[in-house]
């Protein structure tokens, strides 16, 4: 028998640590380098159905929901503090247990700790989400999540993203590395009213998926060019409106 854990043999390793649920492996790869490095190559532990990303003043959230694991849902906070960063864990499991912990690293950049936490979900070849939720107030964290995306061999599967950005072109980069065959719902709201989709309508994601919904485009967006979908949700404001009560007319279509 090995005396230490690192000499048990690479397939060994794999069955052992496929018992593990996704928060004691998070535990086993901050152990050592050596296993960190193992589990992130051979892809290792349990996977999400549900991913959310938040970007808030100076703090990132994470949440992924792993319902094949009795609805295992785990939500991580990264803060800027000083020159360093806190962060918070939530581990819910079947709503009735709740555990809390709560860390500060000293000279860590909070977004680096999000990267590297969020590449390890996103990085995985195996991963099939259900849905992913992307609230994204600053480029920094789009950014990171975009070049996670470019260290896949394969598109990601996904079968429903939600996305809130600033235009178009943000949107385009992070849905161009998602499977368009696998995509069946198309959610966005844009920050900045737009009334073209220039870089979207370039991704054949366009043309392959089923349910598309668009918020706060302005009425210049014609209709038809969104007949070719199943299922369509616009919802605009007019470029030329009086305030009535302070609040813009909304319309839908």
């Amino acid at each position: 028998m090995s005396a230490n854990l690192l000499d048990v043999p690479d397939l060994a390793m794999t069955n052992i640590l496929n018992y593990l649920d996704y928060p004691v492996i998070q535990n086993v790869r901050k152990s050592c380098k050596a296993l960190r490095r193992f589990i992130d190559t051979a892809r290792i532990g349990a996977l999400p159905d549900y991913i959310m990303l938040t970007d808030l003043h100076e703090t990132v959230y994470l949440q992924a929901v792993f319902k094949s694991d009795t609805s295992l849902r785990i939500s991580v906070f990264y803060k800027k503090e000083g020159d360093g960063c806190r962060i918070k864990y939530i581990n819910e499991k079947d709503k009735e247990e709740k555990e809390e912990k709560v860390k500060v690293l000293e000279n860590q950049d909070y977004l680096e700790s999000f990267s590297t936490d969020c590449k390890l979900l996103l990085a995985n070849e195996k991963i099939v989400l259900d849905e992913l939720e992307n609230m994204a107030n600053e480029n920094s964290m789009l950014k990171i999540i975009e070049d996670i995306l470019k260290t896949r061999n394969q598109m990601i599967q996904i079968k429903k993203i939600y996305i809130t950005v600033a235009d178009d072109t943000e949107v385009a980069n992070l849905v161009q590395y998602t499977n368009p065959n696998r995509l069946e719902r198309l959610q966005i709201q844009i920050n900045d009213n737009i009334s073209e989709l220039p870089e979207i309508e370039k991704l054949p994601h366009w043309r392959h998926v089923e349910e598309f919904q668009i918020f706060s485009v302005l009425s210049e967006v014609h209709p038809q060019k969104f007949s070719h979908f199943t299922k369509c949700h616009l919802r605009y404001i007019l470029p030329d409106y009086k305030l009535q009560n302070g609040v813009p007319p909304e319309h839908r279509y």
